[in-house]
């Protein structure tokens, strides 16, 4: 019921929304080949499908164009406010494979505050909706989801896109097994070089709405 109400919320925004410039890059991200880590902070590595998914619910096609996590608690953070870690695909979303990031942040327990969905219900009715802190934090309670990292702390968040299981909505996947969570680990390790993929921590982003159990 409360997954509805928030895909209903996208919903109801899109009525009002065209498509808006571009969201800020993550601050936190690390240069491909290089890892030079902080020993202050933990770093957190993730997925990201940014394609297009067609006939996604009642549209033609819908796309993920953003998301982001605000440390917990929370102070006066509203909708608008640019979230604590915000990841975000390419200037035209073009990406046709999935997109790694290693991001480097402070410690502590993140709450999924943002996310954007653009959807196409024709070739020129296009809108973008969002959903802010209002919609996924009740009374400060998290209503999204979390993570958590700890300093010096290598963490898996998951592997994040859409689901077209009724309205578009953001959702989290994971590998299913410890042989394909090393399959993935091989492909990290490919990209940052230097990353000790060992020590990396299976703790997928805790959701009971936005992915599968």
């Amino acid at each position: 019921m409360i997954r509805r109400a928030i895909a209903l919320t996208v919903i109801a925004l899109l009525a009002a929304c065209t498509s808006p410039a571009l969201l800020p890059k993550p601050k936190q991200a690390v240069p491909v080949g290089s890892y030079p880590q902080d020993p202050r902070k933990g770093a957190v590595v993730l997925s990201v499908n940014w394609g297009r998914a067609l006939k996604c619910g009642s549209y033609r096609y819908a796309q993920l164009r953003g998301f982001g996590f605000d440390r917990i608690p929370l102070q006066a953070v509203v909708d608008g406010d640019v979230p604590d870690v915000f990841i975000e695909g390419s200037p035209y979303f073009k990406e046709s494979e999935p997109v790694n990031y290693l991001l480097a942040i402070e410690p502590g327990i993140y709450a999924l505050t943002h996310y954007a969905i653009e959807v196409a219900a024709s070739t020129f009715n296009v809108k973008i909706g969002t959903v802010g802190p209002s919609a996924l934090m009740k009374n400060g309670a998290v209503i999204g989801g979390t993570f958590d990292v700890k300093q010096g702390e290598l963490v898996y968040i998951g592997h994040f896109g859409l689901s077209c299981n009724g309205e578009p909505s953001f959702w989290r996947d994971y590998p299913d097994d410890p042989g394909t969570f090393d399959q993935y680990k091989a492909v990290i390790k490919r990209r940052y070089d230097l990353l000790d993929v060992e020590s990396m921590q299976f703790r997928p982003f805790k959701t009971t709405l936005f992915g599968k159990q």
